[in-house]
């Protein structure tokens, strides 16, 4: 099973219209059924709204990519591999491009300097190493 970590957010997006992605991913994510909680998260120094959703399957896990990808003009997201903790960034901008491994998650307590993912459910932060 596989986890998902993404934003709606854009840097170049009013508040207003960033505050409305997020309303929307949270209405068809509840319309789907599906688990997932809210997070902060911490892009190239830039806070923005983030979300978790757990227990996907891989082919859960791509199409919710793609239709992030698609809606919000995001460039990839984050899947992690629940039963070996490793992380891929998924996109859509190039499709023959494969999955880019970039590493395995970590847990912390601490708030870590640079970028990372604060779950507030769980109270931890995750972070790639």
């Amino acid at each position: 099973m596989y986890n998902l970590i993404f934003s709606s957010d854009r840097y170049n997006n009013s508040s207003l219209t960033n505050h409305r992605n997020a309303q929307t991913v949270h209405d068809g994510l509840n319309s789907l059924g599906m688990q997932w909680r809210t997070a902060e998260g911490v892009f190239d120094g830039k806070l923005e709204r983030s979300f978790i959703v757990c227990d996907l399957t891989w082919a859960q896990a791509s199409q919710l990519t793609k239709n992030i990808c698609t809606l919000f003009d995001q460039d990839c997201v984050l899947i992690i591999d629940q039963r070996k903790g490793e992380c891929v960034l998924e996109h859509i901008t190039d499709v023959r491009a494969r999955p880019v491994s970039i590493g395995r998650i970590a847990m912390q307590t601490d708030k870590p300097q640079g970028d990372y993912t604060f779950d507030h459910t769980n109270q931890v932060y995750y972070i790639i190493n």
